[in-house]
């Protein structure tokens, strides 16, 4: 099996849509197809379900998309050891990040440091939803992803660390109802006047995992009733 379509498999897989993958792999639309073909017919079944508005994945794409994964990063992981062991620093590590506040953590901070003790690796990095890039580790696609989500969220067979924490805090005027309080729970929030929307796998923690409880696709949904006043109260949000 010919690694190189089996990258064009996944530059579909991905995109779901041959012109897109051509572009991304930098060939003609043409030839990315007649590999895809050469792959289906070695392969003695279709991989993709192909319409003139869509193109999606079969069942047996299906099966074959994270076999492909691992035997692309296992060359890769082959290649990166023996470049090691002939004592050269160079390679790619595939990074996911979630998007996050300013913290304590610098992890471009800790990307630089890595990159001049290791100027020959470069970074592929990539941002999803905490749960499908703690997947995509697992299976190969990802070397390493920091993500939002709990010690029980985390899959099994993956080894994992708490970077950091950051606090949570409502802002409230002086007349509100929860002004008397230092703590706030998310639940003891008003169920009115939207603040702010996370998008699933983007969500605030809560008891210390992430909550996606605002519907199919949403995630979970801040509210909190607004005042005439301009004095407030900063209160501290409780995740656990």
């Amino acid at each position: 099996m010919d690694l190189r379509h089996l990258k064009y498999f996944l530059a579909v897989a991905e995109t779901c849509s041959f012109t897109q993958a051509a572009a991304n792999c930098y060939v003609a639309q043409s030839a990315l197809s007649q590999q895809i073909a050469r792959l289906e017919k070695e392969v003695g079944a279709q991989l993709f379900s192909r319409t003139s508005r869509s193109v999606r994945l079969t069942a047996a794409g299906q099966l074959l998309e994270p076999l492909a994964r691992r035997i692309l990063a296992d060359v890769d992981n082959a290649g990166a050891a023996l470049d090691a062991l002939a004592g050269l620093r160079r390679g790619r590590l595939r990074l996911g990040l979630m998007q996050t506040r300013a913290s304590s953590f610098d992890l471009v901070e800790v990307m630089a440091e890595y990159h001049s003790r290791h100027p020959g690796v470069d970074f592929h990095v990539v941002n999803a939803p905490s749960s499908e890039m703690a997947a995509a580790v697992l299976s190969g696609a990802l070397d390493l992803a920091v993500v939002g989500l709990g010690p029980r969220q985390v899959p099994e067979g993956l080894d994992h660390r708490i970077l950091a924490g950051d606090p949570l805090v409502l802002i409230v005027p002086t007349d509100h109802a929860l002004a008397d309080r230092d703590v706030v729970h998310l639940a003891d929030l008003p169920e009115s006047h939207q603040l702010i929307c996370f998008l699933r796998g983007y969500s605030v923690l809560q008891g210390g995992e992430e909550s996606d409880s605002c519907g199919a696709g949403q995630g979970k949904t801040i509210r909190c009733q607004g005042g005439s006043s301009f004095a407030a109260n900063f209160l501290q949000i409780a995740t656990s």
